[in-house]
């Protein structure tokens, strides 16, 4: 394989040092740069030193030659994990099949009864990355399957292009595929588990619009959403800004968006639980339980841990959602709205803020 990189300095200090990750199967049989260099390597991390620092905005063009196997395992059952055989292409990002930004080991050697079983991924690599990358993915050569990956395909003769561009990194896979569409968004997946795929990203649509409309967010769908992303954890998706994230898990269970004031977050938590329940069922308990209950979790054991001015808002709250559950979806929602809107929500008094809407006669303020 062949890999260019333009490697951009984002760092407000001169660097002459950068560290790529490769997956340490895969032989390096060049690695030259429009700029001199010397590179060394251990394990899956290749270490580039120029010899003149670049500053801030510059960078430095890098073109690597790699060859070898990618076959790696997962370590439970020693299922595999990525390879390339007659039929089939499992390459997820993790396994670093492609030099990528930074220094991760990413594989460790498996043995059994001191017999070398090979290398085993590690587990819970993330998907996201410390910037936006643009690619341009060529493969020479006809497929006899459709290539999914996450960027824009142009099939041409002789030569299968992917472009685009996306802070998730790169995999490609090549097998049993079904594609479908769920309110314009692209579906790939196997097609035994489709029918599940195309419900889980109607909820997550659904998940979006009601976070939009209840909180005043702008998200978006992805472009793809697939099942053939074998490994990672999942980004921050809750991100109005982002335009570049194209791909998502069809499983996914989309979040409200967590903030600092434990009272807020744990009022959008509860409600939104309410609204799309997980697998956690606390939610079915009245505000007042699930409030101690997650105080507790942070070290502020007990209902004694609520002073009165709390347990007398708890005791509000928990009466509205018991009589109208929509004033609690408005109260939360204009809840979060002010407090994004405040220019120093260090100082947001979440317990105030409720006192003047729960209590709008003492607070002076028209219902």
């Amino acid at each position: 394989m062949e890999s260019e990189l333009r490697l951009e300095q984002t760092g407000k200090k001169q660097a002459a040092q950068l560290f790529l990750t490769l997956n340490r199967r895969l032989e390096v049989t060049a690695l030259k740069g429009d700029k001199p260099l010397q590179w060394s390597r251990q394990g899956d991390v290749l270490e580039i030193v120029m010899n003149q620092p670049i500053n801030h905005g510059e960078y430095i063009d890098v073109k690597l030659n790699y060859a070898g196997s990618i076959d790696t395992y997962r370590s439970e059952g020693l299922r595999q994990f990525s390879g390339i055989s007659k039929n089939n292409v499992l390459l997820p990002k993790s396994v670093a099949w492609y030099p990528q930004i930074g220094q991760r080991q990413l594989i460790f050697s498996q043995e059994h009864n001191n017999a070398p079983l090979g290398f085993i991924i590690k587990e819970g690599l993330s998907y996201k990355e410390p910037g936006v990358t643009r690619y341009d993915v060529i493969i020479e050569g006809r497929a006899d399957k459709p290539l999914v990956m996450p960027l824009t395909l142009s099939d041409k003769e002789n030569i299968i292009e992917f472009r685009g561009k996306n802070n998730t990194g790169l995999f490609l896979y090549q097998g049993v595929t079904k594609e479908s569409s769920v309110q314009g968004v692209k579906v790939v997946d196997h097609p035994d588990k489709m029918s599940q795929s195309q419900r889980d990203v109607k909820t997550q649509l659904n998940q979006m619009e009601f976070l939009n409309v209840w909180l005043g967010l702008s998200l978006k769908p992805a472009d793809l959403y697939s099942g053939y992303i074998f490994s990672g954890g999942s980004p921050d998706f809750l991100d109005p800004d982002n335009e570049v994230y194209r791909i998502r898990y069809p499983w996914d269970f989309l979040k409200p968006p967590t903030v600092k004031p434990i009272m807020l977050n744990t009022l959008l938590s509860w409600v939104y639980e309410h609204e799309y329940p997980g697998k956690s069922k606390e939610w079915k308990s009245g505000f007042h339980d699930y409030y101690v209950n997650v105080k507790s979790t942070k070290g502020i054991p007990g209902p004694n841990s609520l002073s009165d001015e709390e347990v007398r808002l708890v005791k509000e709250i928990s009466r509205l959602a018991e009589k109208d559950r929509d004033r609690i979806l408005d109260i939360s929602g204009h809840l979060y709205r002010k407090y994004e809107a405040s220019p120093n929500q260090e100082d947001f008094d979440v317990l105030k803020e409720l006192d003047h809407i729960l209590f709008p006669a003492k607070a002076g303020e028209a219902p």
